[in-house]
């Protein structure tokens, strides 16, 4: 998943890449949706909702521009996967 996203060029910044390849988002994720995980795409995670898909994930990591020190409060986090 993180080398389509680093070779597609949708994901820039070394650090958003790195951290996206230590948080394992099948954890994040309904147990039947597992094998999915690491698609390209949102997916459902219930009550109508859906976790996000990486690349838009890496996208808002990056136009963040964290830096070391740097706190975030994420409101609505929904399934809870945001790699840091």
């Amino acid at each position: 998943m993180v080398k389509g996203l680093r070779d597609h060029g949708l994901v820039t910044d070394q650090r958003v890449l790195e951290a996206m390849e230590r948080v394992p988002r099948h954890e994040f994720l309904p147990p039947e949706l597992k094998e999915q995980a690491y698609m390209d795409s949102p997916l459902p995670i219930g009550m109508g909702q859906t976790i996000s898909a990486p690349h838009m994930v890496g996208i808002m990591l990056e136009a963040l521009e964290l830096r070391l020190g740097h706190r975030v409060l994420e409101i609505g986090a929904g399934s809870g996967y945001h790699p840091r």
